[in-house]
């Protein structure tokens, strides 16, 4: 089959986050089993229009970046129409209605991923200019409110017309039925085993791994730091440098390509996740690999977390107390990293993940078989 890829990034361009990530996983796996796989997206690094790598061909024609990527609509249609594949898929949710579109017309199968909990559920980008506009009124301006709605509408109506829904975790298939009437297949995140041995500090390290938003909360990693002075803290990500010299024990490295912020997660003993809206994490698949165990605030897909593969916490009281306690105790530590491990790898390697997937897109291809 030919599959076709639009996301705003190519993942070995560096420029890129969890769903670009992931897609680019998933391409290069469908590469490996023979399909044919393009990756339509933008060129931030002035790389060459059209290349191949590793059997991918990256097309970087997209214009658009930000949220006015609706505007690069027609040049997707256009794309579609020219490659004219079997399968197109994006993880991007201002992409899903030229991708289900070129779908219908065509008679072929549109594949949306949901990325986040909050995209699951009606006009997150509505509300979350409403909520940012208690603080800084400034933002709640028409054309604002405006452009969110019109973000809103095109995505939702692109998840309505979309052939398949792929969801990460129960929150999102429940969502997608409750608030879009639609059905939604669950199918794990993809992890390829990286080629990265590295041995843990012989002393205790916490790290945190990410893209210092606002909704990822890393002020309250740094408020874990700073209560526990006896331990040392790395920040590990896109603008962290703000945090850099607050305190004796918090490390900030700032971005790093994606191997060196692995080897921070296999130092550590321990990856803490304070963002308040995650649908699954990379980094959560990365640490349960390199054995390093997994410490959240909020994110919990499937109750994973809760259940035995890390430790759900509710505040930063709460999480002093829990590392505390858990880097003294060995035992159940490595106890924790070994159920873990022993999870992401029956669970999310691309043996089991890949032929999900196409089976999937088949049954939805070939509805009568």
């Amino acid at each position: 089959m030919k599959f076709v890829f639009v996301m705003p990034y190519y993942f070995p361009d560096g420029i890129t986050g969890g769903a670009e990530k992931q897609a680019y996983l998933l391409a290069r796996e469908l590469v490996k089993r023979g399909h044919e796989v393009v990756f339509l997206t933008l060129n931030p690094a002035g790389k060459p229009d059209e290349e191949d790598d590793r059997s991918i061909k990256v097309v970087r024609r997209l214009k658009r970046r930000g949220k006015l990527q609706f505007l690069d609509y027609p040049a997707i249609l256009r794309e579609l129409h020219g490659y004219s594949p079997d399968v197109v898929i994006s993880r991007i949710r201002f992409y899903y209605l030229p991708l289900s579109l070129y779908a219908l017309q065509r008679g072929k199968v549109s594949v949306a991923f949901i990325p986040e909990n909050s995209l699951s559920t009606p006009f997150p980008e509505l509300r979350k200019i409403l909520k940012l506009s208690l603080k800084a009124p400034s933002l709640k301006t028409p054309l604002h409110l405006l452009h969110a709605l019109v973000i809103d509408l095109f995505s939702h109506l692109g998840l309505l017309l979309s052939k398949v829904i792929i969801v990460q975790n129960e929150v999102q298939r429940r969502n997608i039925g409750r608030f879009f009437f639609r059905s939604s297949v669950k199918l794990p995140s993809i992890f390829v085993p990286p080629n990265i041995s590295v041995e843990k500090d012989r002393e205790p390290l916490i790290v945190w791994v990410g893209n210092a938003r606002a909704e990822k909360r890393p002020q309250l990693f740094v408020g874990l730091a700073e209560r526990l002075p006896q331990y040392r803290f790395v920040m590990v990500g896109r603008k962290t440098e703000r945090f850099r010299g607050l305190l004796p024990n918090l490390t900030v490295t700032g971005e790093l390509p994606h191997d060196e912020a692995l080897k921070w997660i296999g130092r550590a003993w321990v990856l803490v996740n304070t963002s308040v809206d995650e649908g699954f994490s990379n980094t959560f698949l990365e640490a349960w690999y390199m054995r390093t165990l997994v410490m959240s605030y909020s994110a919990d897909p499937d109750n994973l977390i809760s259940s035995g593969l890390g430790l759900k916490v509710g505040s930063t009281e709460d999480a002093a107390r829990e590392l505390t306690r858990i880097l003294q105790d060995e035992e159940e530590r490595l106890r924790i990293v070994e159920r873990a491990y022993k999870y992401v790898m029956n669970t999310h390697v691309p043996d089991v993940v890949v032929p999900g997937f196409v089976g999937v897109v088949n049954i939805n291809k070939n509805p009568k078989n």
